[in-house]
């Protein structure tokens, strides 16, 4: 019998909420200046950061990374500017430098040889079958569209995933200090992401996943302009 997970207790319940999922690439550029408050207040919008993307939305409900060597490079930055709700990360060393951090876990594929590197071990796909558990995919973007999508909500807009490298690196430029993604990185990002919307449609799930990056190199998910989007949800 198989067994049956239950949603962590610290999961939200965002099943009415529409999410704006916030990547770190040169599309998210467009969020420097946008007072959102308006669209979470009234429309019930919900936030999710990943990495330097909380700089842009300081209060956002979500800030996620899952490198400890970035919460380790950054914490000073995150102790003055966040104002957020939630931290969740993956690395339990996480906890040390933020004790409220909640964590998710990557699945490690059975079928490749256990002598590799953990990292080097993870599922690349979507999992819906234990929450808390997510598909890799590479990124942390990807990490944070599994989440939301065992949260059920009715719709993630995406900004700032871009897979691309030809504006830049990050919305705020490359990090100093910590690694920063190559080519090869951007191009199994695009391959993960776009097939992730495969397996969105082939599982039936009720959450739409729509792209408001302008700069996006994504092709699966329908494009949106996010002002006018936001604005038809009021």
């Amino acid at each position: 019998m198989q067994a049956v997970h239950h949603k962590p207790a610290w999961f939200p319940n965002w099943t009415n909420s529409p999410v704006l999922l916030v990547g770190s690439g040169p599309s998210a550029n467009v969020l420097r200046n946008l007072d959102l408050s308006r669209y979470q207040r009234d429309a019930g919008l919900r936030i999710v950061t990943v990495n330097n993307a909380f700089k842009l939305v300081p209060d956002a409900d979500v800030l996620y990374s899952h490198a400890i060597g970035w919460w380790r490079h950054y914490e000073g930055d995150v102790h003055t500017c966040w104002r957020g709700k939630a931290i969740i990360g993956t690395d339990p060393e996480i906890c040390k430098l933020f004790p409220d951090t909640q964590l998710l876990r990557p699945r490690i594929d059975l079928k490749v040889d256990p002598a590799l590197p953990e990292h080097l071990r993870y599922v690349h796909t979507l999992l819906m079958d234990e929450p808390g558990v997510v598909g890799w995919g590479k990124n942390g973007g990807f990490h944070m569209l599994n989440w939301l999508l065992q949260l059920d909500v009715p719709e993630i807009i995406l900004m700032g995933i871009d897979a691309t490298l030809e504006h830049g690196v990050h919305w705020h430029g490359p990090h100093e200090g910590i690694k920063n993604p190559g080519v090869p990185d951007v191009v199994l990002w695009k391959h993960y992401w776009d097939h992730a919307a495969e397996d969105i449609r082939a599982m039936r799930l009720r959450t739409r996943v729509v792209n408001a990056g302008e700069l996006s190199k994504l092709t699966a998910y329908p494009r949106v302009d996010l002002l006018r989007h936001l604005e038809s949800k009021l």
